[in-house]
């Protein structure tokens, strides 16, 4: 059991206060900025159409903030020359933990439901939302009060909420007598939060960039000689039936959805274009500026989540790095705002989003997939065709065709084709020449 269990009160010496003062620094920015965002640029749910972000992003903002005003609290130690038990104490103790459980939930809800709706691609359903919402903030209020209400021990254990840690770092927060419940009721969950954070963008990211497809096989093998999209309407063409190609006869038979994985080397990464629609552009894009969330809040976690597993097994880190990790773990309401405020502008705008389907919309199969099925393509230059006596249709009209087709940004958004016919006597072979561009 620590000396600092039942202890009422620590002291700072000069060393100790320079650390809390750098700490505290840092979170009085980090509220700062997320209250200024509040205030001046407010969120918009116009902004995040058809998805819950606005919601969830305004709840990871509040626990990004109850962090910060955790931290700040620190400001009345240094006043006082060291950490005192009382009620800030405890409000410190709970507001810091609250904090903590709600940044590691709305990281993971966040990226849950950008998995629902680029991965799974189900409609975002308001029902959802406020059971997530209402569950979510109930869940890190009952982690919170569960702590002095149920577990706490006083003459064995000492308080559930008092001083813990020493040096730079002695603070409130859960004491050092309830080691199970630092490690288990936050270290734990938080590690959890943004290891699964990274799992589902990683998914998102692979589906949306073309190189993890679902398609149905066909159970009948007799019909299977090319797979087809889950978005199909689950029918193949007849090979008995001579007339298939020129009517609307299909015939219907089981298949089993299964996903594939595309590795497409970098030189042919081009190919990935050939996937995607004008949907899959948007989630694409989506998915982009959403994954620096995650990412952001994993780094930053790091190193308070090994420090704290240190400490909690008896082994705690020097001085210099105990405020490395606090400077580092309170920039993440700053980090929240600046990702929000560099990343807002580039999301689809309400008019872009009334030319986009939703992300549900079924599709038919993606050239994608029929062409990995064919071996791939083959890349190739549009050739100039010898202009007859006229002139008509020489290298001029290719070198225009290929220049436009080079301002169209790797076809980006829609599918193009151009199919040029020459006639006879225009061509060396006396036949058609075409030339075509998917």
């Amino acid at each position: 059991m620590s000396e600092f269990v039942n202890l009422e009160e620590y002291m700072y010496d000069s060393q100790d206060r320079i650390g809390v003062i750098c700490i505290s620094i840092t979170g009085l920015i980090s509220l700062i900025s997320i209250l200024s965002l509040f205030v001046f640029r407010p969120l918009k749910s116009t902004t995040y159409a058809r998805t819950h972000l606005f919601g969830y992003l305004t709840s990871l903002l509040v626990g990004n903030a109850m962090i910060a005003a955790a931290t700040v609290i620190s400001f009345d130690w240094i006043a006082h020359g060291g950490v005192q038990v009382g009620g800030v104490c405890t409000a410190q103790g709970a507001l810091k933990q609250a904090g903590n459980l709600a940044t590691a939930l709305w990281s993971f809800i966040i990226a849950l439901h950008l998995f629902n709706i680029l991965f799974l691609r189900s409609p975002a359903s308001m029902r959802w939302f406020w059971v997530a919402t209402i569950l979510g903030w109930g869940v890190v209020a009952g982690i919170v009060a569960i702590g002095p209400m149920v577990i706490q021990q006083t003459k064995q254990r000492g308080r559930y909420f008092g001083i813990t840690g020493s040096g730079n770092r002695a603070e409130c927060w859960i004491t050092d007598g309830y080691r199970d419940e630092q490690v288990f009721l936050e270290y734990f969950l938080e590690l959890l939060s943004a290891a699964l954070s990274c799992i589902l963008f990683t998914f998102v990211l692979l589906r949306v960039r073309g190189n993890l497809i679902l398609v149905n096989v066909p159970d009948d093998h007799t019909h299977s000689s090319s797979a087809k999209s889950l978005d199909d309407d689950h029918k193949v063409p007849d090979p008995d039936n001579d007339n298939d190609n020129d009517s609307d006869t299909t015939k219907s038979i089981k298949s089993t959805s299964k996903w594939r994985f595309q590795h497409v080397p970098s030189s042919d990464s081009w190919q990935l274009v050939f996937s995607r629609d004008l949907i899959d552009t948007a989630m694409l894009r989506f998915a982009g500026r959403m994954v620096w969330f995650p990412i952001s809040y994993t780094l930053l976690l790091l190193p308070s989540g090994i420090a704290g597993l240190s400490a909690a097994r008896g082994h705690p880190v020097s001085p210099g790095a105990e405020v490395f990790v606090g400077v580092t773990y309170n920039l993440i309401g700053l980090t929240t705002v600046l990702l929000l405020h560099t990343t807002r502008h580039l999301y689809p705008s309400s008019a872009d989003l009334s030319n986009i389907p939703g992300f549900e919309t079924k599709r038919s199969n993606h050239a994608f997939v029929r062409l990995m099925e064919t071996g791939g393509v083959t890349p190739f230059d549009l050739c100039s065709v010898r202009g007859g006596g006229g002139g008509r249709r020489g290298s001029g009209f290719f070198d225009e065709a290929t220049e436009f087709f080079q301002h169209l940004n790797y076809f980006d958004h829609l599918e193009y084709r151009l199919v040029v016919f020459t006639d006879p006597a225009d061509s060396e072979t006396g036949g058609d020449v075409s030339g075509s561009v998917v």
